[in-house]
């Protein structure tokens, strides 16, 4: 798995005025792991190694919880967050300070009962930090997490895109979940990624996105409830 975190303009400041630490603590990563079937005694599934909770530190001057995800990643529980995958996160803080945890062999979209297969890996990973005047072209105005691998891009929204700064009380979070908000959400980072990066006007946006993207529930467990917006790569072809 490759694991880039990619710096949003408008946290070059921090991260240029931190180049070392940010290069040791955001860089990208491989991880080896093989797909089996496993028995859990009466059904028998692929295996999906995956991480649930993985992201950067926010800017936020206080102690968080864990549970819900936000902008710079977190507790996202997106299975596809796995072997041969990118994944982009803005960094908003000097270092970046990534972190990682809550491993799973397995987990359906939703992760609906609160806990996919929990289980501890080892891996190798490869971190790059995206300095701005270098940005990739698809992450040149990154506004949420990203996930990319060989077929697709992945784009992931929760009912408040970044609720830390957008909720006078953080903890309210724990009663605001809604998919129909966090539909919305992803909704909107998708079309503004599109219209980005394929240069797309909105209305070409909403109609490339109607007839050939798939959203899905990424999670209804973490508070700040996930949907997330499937970009097939070969309709969706981006030239740097």
């Amino acid at each position: 798995m490759l694991i880039a975190a990619a710096a949003a303009a408008a946290a070059a400041a921090a991260a240029a005025a931190a180049a070392a630490a940010a290069a040791a603590a955001a860089a990208a990563a491989t991880l080896t792991i093989s797909a089996t079937t496993t028995d859990a005694g009466f059904i028998k599934f692929e295996a999906n190694l995956h991480i649930g909770n993985i992201g950067l530190a926010p800017a936020y001057n206080a102690t968080v919880s864990t549970v819900p995800p936000t902008v710079t990643g977190g507790n996202m529980d997106n299975k596809r967050v796995a072997k041969g995958a990118t994944l982009y996160l803005p960094v908003e803080v000097a270092g970046a300070l990534l972190s990682m945890g809550d491993a799973h062999t397995a987990q359906g979209d939703s992760e609906l009962d609160g806990t996919g297969i929990e289980t501890s890996i080892n891996g190798r990973f490869k971190l790059t930090v995206h300095k701005t005047g270098s940005l990739p072209k698809i992450v040149q105005n990154l506004k949420s997490p990203l996930i990319e691998n060989e077929d697709e891009y992945v784009i992931q929204g929760y009912t408040y895109a970044d609720y830390l700064k957008e909720l006078a009380n953080p903890a309210d979070i724990s009663t605001l979940g809604t998919l129909d908000r966090a539909m919305v959400v992803a909704y909107n980072e998708t079309r503004d990624w599109l219209m980005d990066v394929m240069a797309w006007t909105e209305d070409q946006a909403i109609t490339a996105i109607t007839v050939a993207a798939d959203f899905g529930v990424t999670q209804v467990v973490d508070a700040n409830l996930g949907i997330h917006c499937i970009l097939p790569k070969r309709v969706f072809k981006v030239e740097e």
